[in-house]
Parts: C-alpha cells; sequence; structure tokens
C-alpha cells in the first residue's frame, strides 16, 4: 500500500459505526492483479496497542474494501513455550484468525521496528512497535511445502476493458494468423510440471478397457475455501428455471440419470462427506447450440468463492492440439472423405478417488422441498481447465499401443484429430474402409466410442455399420465436388440490421463468421479495416461509431446475405498420381493491409486445375506473410511440391531481394534477408496489378462482387495454361537478377583461391550482405569442388554464420581488420584512380603488414627478437620476406641451402611447440606489471623439447622470442 495509508473490512467499519464517503477505489498489485471496488468509503480511525488503550494513534483515509481475504494465521502457546527467545513476549495465542486491518507506507512510523528478538537456526523472531508485539516467520520443517491460499482478485470494469483490448491487438498482429517465424518455444516449467503429473497417474484399466488419470494440480498442498453455499445457491436459481421451462427439466432429469447409468457420476454416503483441503463444489448449467439444436451439461469450474475458482487451482497443460488449417487442408487433398467423432469423450476417461472429491456437486431432480444429494464426477468434466489437454494426452497415448500393428491408423489419428473429431481424405473406397475401420478398432479398446460418421462414399460408411444417409455437400459426391463453406445464420443477419453501432457490436458481427481457412479473407479484411478505423477514433466499446464507420458498416453488412450462396471445391485433386504439383503465392498490399493467397496448380495431364488454399493477411511484409504461409502449406500437405513461384506487382520488393541488403535499414534487411534463407531469388516473378489476385484481398471498391465464380475461388486464368502463357517481367528485373548472380559469382571466385592458399576452413563467419545469404546455399558445392580428399576428411564441410543484419559490432575480429586496411590503405594510396593491377599490389602490401601483427607480449631471448605474427605460420618469419643469396650451382652449395630450408621448417616447429606452452608463461606475466613484461636487457627462455631436432639445431630453435616492444608493431 505505497499510496493509501490503510486498507479494512468494510465489515469491520460498519461495527464500529465508522461512517464516509463513497470512492472509487481500484487495487492493482503485483502479477497484474487488480480489483475494483465501486463502494469503497474513506474514513478515520484511531488504533492502540493491547493493554495501552491511552496511547492512541490517528489514522485519516482509511479505505474500506469489500474482503482482504487474507490467509488464516495462528500463534499457539507451545510454539512461543518451546523458543527460549520468544517465551517472555508479552502477546497473546490465537488459532486460525485473519488479519482485518493492513497499514499502508504513509503510517510507516507506527509499524516501525523499535525492538527485535530473534535466534540463530529458527526462522520465526519477535517484532514490538508502537502497536505492541507481532511475531513473523516459517514455522515448519524447511522441505514441508507451504500449503497455498489464493487470493485472485479480478476487476470487471477497468481489467475486463483492458484485457478484451490485447485481445484485439493480438487479433491484428502478424502472428495470430498462424504464419509467425517457425520458432520451437521451450517447454514452459508449468508444462513439465504437467506432464509430469500425466505420465504418473494416467493408467490403462483393463477390467474396464478405459484411462484413469489425475488433475493437473498447480501445487501439492492447497486449502480451497467452503463452496457449498455457492453450489446450494446457483442449484436454487437453476431450479427456479426448471419451474419456468419443463423441457430443461427433463432434459436434467433423463441427463442426470443417463450419468448414472454409465457411472460417471455417483452419491456420496454421509460418511464420505467429511470435508478435505481439496474439497470443491462445481455448479452445474446448460449450453444450447442453437445450429445444432443440441443442449449440453457443463460443470462449472470457473464459479468462484472469494476471488477463487476450480480452474484457478489447475494447470492447463501443454498444447496438443494439431494445427486446424493442416487438419482441413488434408481432408481437401484426396477424393474420399470422411469425418466422425468420439462419443462423449471426457466423460470416457476416469479420474482418480482422490480428485473425485474436487468435483462434487448436488442434485435433488428439482425436488426443492428437500435437501440435495452430494454427488461426485468420476470421470472429466467440461470445464475444467486441464480437460483438453489431458484428453489429448491419452487419446495419443492409446493410439501409440498398436504403433506396430497398425502404424497408418495411429498416424492419421495423431495428425488429423483435432480435439474429438476426425477428418481424413484418401485415394479410393478399399483404402478407407481399411482405415477407418482400424481407428474405430483402436478407440473402443481405448474405452472411446467413435459415431456420426459421415462420407461421400455408400460402402465405407456402411462398412463402419452405420446407416448410410445423404452426406453433406462440403463433403463433395461424384456429381458434384462442392462446399458449401458459409451459412449465414439468421441472427447474424438479424444482429447485423439492429439498431445502431458500436464497437462491440461490430467486433461480435465480424467474429460470428468462421473462416479457419481464410477462404473468404478477400471479404471479411474489409471488416477488420473498418474495426481498425473505429479503433482508431478512440470511442469507447459500448459507444457508437462515428458516421464514415457507420456508413462503411452499412455498405459491407449488406453483403452478408450473398456469403450463403457461395460454394468451392472441396477436393483439390492432388491425390497421389499427378503429373505436376505447384504452389503459388501472390503477395499485395495498400495502406490498410498486406495479403498473402496461395493455390495449389495441378497438372493431371490432361487437364490443369487450380485450387484455393487460403489465407490473405506493404508490399515487403507481404512477401514475407507469403513466404511463412507457403512453409507452412508445404509442412501440412501430404503431397510434395514440386516448384514454388512467388507473384508480386511490387517491383521495389523485387528489387530488394536482389540487392545487397547491407545498404537498406534494418527493417528492410532483416525481412530480405527472411526471404532470402527461405526462398531462391528465381522463385519470385513479377505480375501486373490487374492479375494479381491478392489485390482483391487488399483493395476494396465500390463495385466488389461476392459469388462462387469470382477469381479469389479458382485463381486467376493463366495458371491453367502453359508456363509460356504466364507474366513475364521488364528487362529491369532480368538486369537485377544477372548483377545478383554476378556478386554471387564473386564471391565463388574469392572463396576458391582463399581455398585453394589457405585450406577449406571449418566455419565462415560473415556480415549479412544479402548475397552473401543467397550465395551460402551453393558455396557448399563448390567447396566439395576444390577441396581434395585428403582436407574433406580434415574439414567435412564448411558453414555459414552470418551477424545480424546492421550490427558489425558482433563481427568484432574481422571489423577490426577491415578498419586496419582501410588505415593502411588511406596512407599509402593516393586519391586519384587506381588501375586494377595496383590496387590488388597495395591490397597485398596490406596483407603483408596486416599479418606481421605481434601475436603475444611474452618476451623471450632478447628485447632486439621479433614477435611471434600470423606470418610466422604462413610463410615463416614476421616480415614475409626471406634472404637470398646467390644461386648456387656446386654440390656443396646446394646442400648448404638445403641445410637452411630444413632449418627454417625446424624453426617454425619450434615456434609451433612455443606457441602451446606459452599458456603457463602468459599466467605468470600477468603477475607482473607493464613494465616488468619487457624491461631493458631482460629476456626469457622458455625450452622446446624437439628431439626430432640435430642437438646444435634445438638449442637455437628453443629460444625464439616471442614479443618485443616495437613502435611499428603499435602503430599497426
Amino acid at each position: 500500500m505505497d499510496n493509501r495509508r490503510l486498507c479494512s473490512n468494510r465489515r469491520r467499519p460498519d461495527e464500529l459505526g465508522l461512517d464516509g464517503p463513497e470512492e472509487q477505489l481500484c487495487l492493482k498489485w503485483t502479477s497484474d492483479e487488480t480489483q475494483s471496488e465501486s463502494k469503497s468509503r474513506v474514513v478515520s480511525v484511531s488504533v492502540s496497542a493491547e493493554g495501552r488503550p491511552e496511547l492512541r494513534h490517528g489514522l485519516k483515509g482509511v479505505r474500506t474494501v469489500s474482503n482482504l481475504n487474507l490467509p488464516l494465521q495462528s500463534i499457539e502457546n507451545r510454539t512461543l513455550k518451546e523458543r527460549q527467545h520468544l517465551r517472555t513476549v508479552p502477546i497473546s495465542t490465537y488459532k486460525d484468525d485473519k488479519a482485518q486491518i493492513i497499514i499502508g507506507l504513509d503510517n510507516i512510523k507506527i509499524s516501525v521496528p523499535l525492538e527485535v528478538r530473534q535466534a540463530e537456526n529458527d526462522d520465526l523472531i519477535a517484532v514490538r512497535c508502537k502497536l505492541g508485539w507481532s511475531v513473523y516467520g516459517r514455522q515448519g520443517p524447511e522441505n514441508d511445502t507451504p500449503t497455498h491460499v489464493f487470493h485472485i482478485c479480478h476487476c470487471t470494469t477497468v481489467c475486463g476493458t483492458r484485457k478484451l483490448d490485447e485481445a484485439m491487438k493480438a487479433f491484428f498482429s502478424l502472428e495470430s494468423f498462424g504464419v509467425s517465424v517457425p520458432i520451437k518455444p521451450l517447454r514452459s516449467k508449468e508444462d513439465e510440471q504437467a506432464l509430469k503429473i500425466m505420465e504418473a497417474t494416467t493408467n490403462y484399466i483393463s477390467n474396464e478397457r478405459r484411462w484413469e488419470t489425475g488433475l493437473l494440480w498447480k501445487y501439492d498442498k492447497i486449502n480451497m475455501p467452503d463452496s457449498y453455499p455457492m453450489a446450494l445457491k446457483r442449484l436454487k436459481c437453476l431450479e427456479s428455471k426448471m419451474l419456468k421451462d419443463p423441457k430443461l427439466k427433463t432434459f436434467l432429469n433423463n441427463t442426470m440419470q443417463h450419468y448414472k447409468e454409465k457411472r460417471y457420476i455417483r452419491k456420496l454416503e454421509k460418511w464420505e462427506l467429511s470435508n478435505s483441503p481439496r474439497s470443491w463444489y462445481l455448479p452445474i448449467f446448460t449450453v444450447t447450440n442453437p445450429n445444432k439444436k443440441k443442449t449440453c451439461l457443463v460443470w462449472d469450474a470457473a464459479a468462484q468463492v472469494d476471488g477463487i475458482s476450480l480452474n484457478d487451482t489447475l494447470l492447463k497443460g501443454p498444447d496438443m492440439l494439431v494445427s486446424l488449417m493442416g487438419v482441413l487442408l488434408r481432408f481437401r487433398e484426396r477424393p474420399i472423405a470422411v469425418s466422425g467423432d468420439i462419443r462423449e469423450m471426457f466423460h470416457q476417461i476416469k479420474v482418480c478417488a482422490l480428485d473425485q472429491y474436487s468435483q462434487k456437486f448436488l442434485w435433488r431432480n428439482g425436488e426443492i422441498n428437500r435437501p440435495p444429494d452430494t454427488f461426485v464426477m468420476q470421470v472429466m468434466t467440461f470445464g475444467a481447465a486441464c480437460s483438453p489437454s489431458l484428453a489429448n494426452f491419452i487419446l495419443r497415448r492409446n493410439a501409440e499401443r498398436f504403433g506396430e500393428s497398425h502404424p497408418e491408423a495411429v498416424k492419421a489419428i495423431c495428425r488429423n484429430t483435432f480435439v474429438d473429431d476426425w477428418l481424413e481424405s484418401v485415394d479410393t473406397e478399399e483404402q478407407m474402409v481399411q482405415l477407418a475401420n482400424n481407428i474405430k478398432d483402436i478407440h473402443a479398446k481405448g474405452g472411446f466410442e467413435m459415431r456420426n460418421w459421415l462420407s461421400n462414399s455408400k460402402r465405407v460408411v456402411r462398412s463402419l455399420n452405420e446407416v448410410y444417409e445423404a452426406p453433406p455437400k462440403y463433403l463433395g459426391t461424384q456429381d458434384e465436388l462442392q462446399e458449401k463453406v458459409l451459412v449465414i445464420k439468421p441472427e447474424l443477419l438479424q444482429r447485423s440490421s439492429a439498431g445502431s453501432h458500436t464497437k462491440r457490436r461490430v467486433l461480435s458481427i465480424v467474429m460470428s463468421i468462421f473462416d479457419p481457412l481464410g477462404l473468404l479473407r478477400f471479404f471479411n479484411v474489409r471488416a477488420e479495416i473498418i474495426l481498425q478505423n473505429i479503433w482508431r477514433s478512440g470511442v469507447g466499446w459500448d459507444d457508437a461509431v462515428k458516421e464514415p464507420d457507420e456508413i462503411d458498416c452499412i455498405k459491407w453488412q449488406a453483403l452478408l446475405p450473398k456469403l450463403s450462396d457461395l460454394r468451392i471445391p472441396r477436393y483439390m485433386s492432388c491425390s497421389s498420381n499427378v503429373s505436376s504439383l505447384q504452389l503459388h503465392m501472390f503477395v499485395d498490399a495498400s495502406l490498410d493491409a498486406y495479403a498473402a493467397v496461395a493455390y495449389l496448380r495441378v497438372d493431371l495431364g490432361d487437364e490443369i486445375r487450380c485450387s484455393l488454399l487460403s489465407v490473405p493477411r506493404m508490399e515487403l511484409m507481404a512477401a514475407v506473410l507469403g513466404l511463412r504461409l507457403a512453409k507452412c502449406l508445404e509442412s501440412e500437405l501430404s503431397n510434395e511440391i514440386e516448384k514454388r513461384v512467388f507473384w508480386t506487382d511490387a517491383q521495389d520488393v523485387l528489387f530488394w531481394i536482389r540487392s545487397d541488403a547491407r545498404k537498406y535499414t534494418q527493417f528492410v534487411a532483416l525481412r530480405v534477408g527472411e526471404i532470402l534463407e527461405g526462398s531462391e531469388v528465381g522463385e519470385w516473378r513479377w505480375v501486373p496489378s490487374e492479375l494479381n489476385v491478392a489485390d482483391d484481398g487488399t483493395k476494396w471498391t465500390k463495385s466488389v462482387e461476392v459469388n462462387s465464380s469470382i477469381r479469389w475461388f479458382s485463381g486467376p486464368n493463366y495458371l491453367c495454361q502453359d508456363e509460356s502463357e504466364w507474366p513475364r517481367g521488364n528487362e529491369m528485373s532480368k538486369t537485377r537478377e544477372t548483377q545478383v548472380l554476378y556478386h554471387k559469382e564473386e564471391i565463388k571466385k574469392q572463396i576458391s583461391p582463399f581455398a585453394s592458399r589457405r585450406g577449406v576452413p571449418l566455419k565462415m563467419l560473415s556480415d549479412n550482405g544479402t548475397n552473401f545469404r543467397g550465395a551460402s546455399r551453393v558455396l557448399a558445392q563448390e567447396i566439395e569442388r576444390i577441396s581434395t580428399s585428403a582436407v574433406e576428411s580434415q574439414y567435412p564441410e564448411m558453414s555459414f554464420t552470418f551477424i545480424p543484419p546492421g550490427s558489425p559490432h558482433m563481427g568484432g575480429s574481422w571489423e577490426r581488420m577491415v578498419r586496419s586496411t582501410k588505415s593502411i590503405l588511406t596512407e599509402i594510396l593516393s586519391n586519384i584512380g587506381l588501375r586494377e593491377e595496383v590496387l590488388r599490389a597495395a591490397l597485398a602490401d596490406v596483407e603483408c603488414t596486416l599479418n606481421s601483427r605481434p601475436l603475444t607480449y611474452i618476451p623471450l631471448e632478447s628485447e632486439n627478437s621479433e614477435a611471434l605474427t600470423p606470418n610466422h605460420f604462413l610463410v615463416g618469419n614476421s616480415s614475409g620476406l626471406r634472404e637470398r643469396g646467390a644461386m648456387e650451382t656446386n654440390g656443396l652449395g646446394l646442400a648448404k641451402n638445403f641445410r637452411i630450408i630444413e632449418k627454417d621448417k625446424s624453426r617454425i616447429n619450434g615456434l609451433c611447440a612455443i606457441l602451446t606452452q606459452s599458456s603457463e608463461a602468459s599466467q605468470r606475466s600477468r603477475l607482473r606489471d607493464d613494465r616488468d613484461l619487457c624491461p631493458t636487457g631482460s629476456r626469457q627462455r622458455i625450452i622446446s623439447e624437439n628431439r626430432d631436432m640435430p642437438e646444435n639445431d634445438r638449442e637455437g630453435c628453443s629460444k625464439v622470442p616471442l614479443a618485443r616492444n616495437s613502435k611499428r608493431h603499435e602503430e599497426v
């Protein structure tokens, strides 16, 4: 409490007869938790220490709150007597009591410690302040797990609106469209804990042919508040609805009877009603889906008591759901399609006996004149936070038991099951009959019953012991391979035409159109642009939108009824025997939006078909979006993509891709780098704006057509023609591409002689120039060509490592050499233009100078000796020059020259041996100051034990100096 004097429970001022004005109060504390108090009163009180009522301390500006929800505390007499330093503390004992007042920092003077009593190896201390004595600390064994009493507050007026704003920001972010950078996140500690509980508590009960598991508790010890009054109140509310709605009463009574027969629920006996720390009562309510005309019973695990719910104490568990977009894409691949779901999937998994007492509920069949009975749910409930993760974990665990006998069926379950729905498409009826029956049997052996089978094949449905019914149009038939992608609900049309528009109402209408594949993004993106404009206008969630936005909303909503007539093919004609399969990405951007649209071009031999895959969303951002979407689609589709083509009408994007990103800002460089890493320059092609389908998703015209024949669903006409008929880029694009290829060739030319002279490096560190990144993929092949088999065995593969664009400081080693090179060239070169051979000669001198720099500061024999330099390893001495005498022609002279060469070679070997021994000498030298390192006339010997050298040569090579103070070296 840093800005208020104190807070107290509202009940305490009432008991004391205190009164004051009511003011709005919003409390905020750690973890961004907030609590709003609409009727907080401002009162003044005085407090005193126990036994000293005459000494009062006045407190002004005290704020009351409805409930502090502080944990229970106890001080027992035994606790004080067992400790020598606490025996004489004048404090009254109490048990399971709660503090009723919190003193803030404005009154810190009355709570500042005046005396402290403590003892070693004891966590309890006694502190005296102006209000008396208090005992602080933790009581009990150190390894004892603390009991968690939750205090979780929710501010509906402030926090609720803020969370809605944050959800909207996430909705409009790039990552929310499933095309984020493919980085595999690390598993959180909570997920690790959840998986550990899953592994420890999940078991297969063979005699019942079902699985059992435990709830995913956040903590080992939890004290839950008494939830019986809350559950009883909710039951009475439900019973009042049952009196008004006989159908609801009949449904609930029949459902409870069904659950008893299935042994989903069990009535508790009186001796079982004793409360445990995790005891919890779940209220029940019903949810009706008007589209399916189906009512479901839900256990409200989010119901709160004192700000605590059952879900607050449970882990959600790791997200084990597969990509919904991937499931739907694979469902469209093959001609024979089937779908089915698992009956009451959550209720087929049993909860261990101990955790069942956290799933108690009250029921009395609507007989309001008698006390309710207490039941427990013996199975997982629809409403618990951990149920989805547990169900998917057990579904996979059950399928994995049959991995050896039915590998294809297990793969289909794990890859194409979304929650409790399984969707699949294959090439033939025979394949589907075998696959579907295997999956049905696998689920049955785990206690899961597959039902509601639908297929466009009568044979498939009848093989599953189902009565054949006409399949829905979205599955497709032999005569009509059409899909009804959307049915506009009557209530949606009514909602869109009733009353004035608010930001909340517009959002509700937009979110009511469920389009997981993004097939209608060309239509929805306009609504999102309108919503963005409403957001920018600054109106509140429940305020009427401004007139221009109101007009745009009315125009957009006038097209809603046309969506019910849209149909696009389900079957994308990409069976396993297609001649060619290409993925074409169209990207475009405007001031309001950027889009990427994907089409699958299938060559059937005698026919070419194009199918819309998904998904629209600044031209460069659109290009990045297209690349990420292409990667996502390739990973989800079963067929292998033979060729990719990225189409854009932006010449700027093509120029950036084919240029050096180092010349541009970090924003451009990062995105160009990602494009070049994930695609080839030759895959990017230019298309005129009028032929760019992505244009339909970013630019909204007054005469918008919404029907099944528009090019958005079928793709541009030229994709169904021969490649020679496709749009061609202009000559400028070809020139730029040639320039980029030239730069790549130049890089390869530079690396080739380097590898020939110095050998193939194991790792190549580079900055982030696009020509480097684009060339890195082909350099591996070039290195293999210029390397001998001996070098390849020593350097198996050269790898490229790139620093981030625009950050030369991360390449400190070579950037320092570049700086030195520039400095030397500035000194030795004139300002006039130079011929290439002169520049090459100058660079050779610079290379020699840089390679003569000292590598160590360790002094050896003589202060006049030269330092160890890179040139010693490359050419045998620091200068790179070797003195040559007159050419000898007689045998004696040739023998002497041979001995000189051998001695030079031995000297280099001695230098290498000295370098390996320099670490120990370096540690000794660090203990001296700079004056002691190389004093005048001093020298140091390091003997190299080279037993292969002659005795006289060994003496000469073992005393090679490693450093000296040289003005020339310091300048370099």
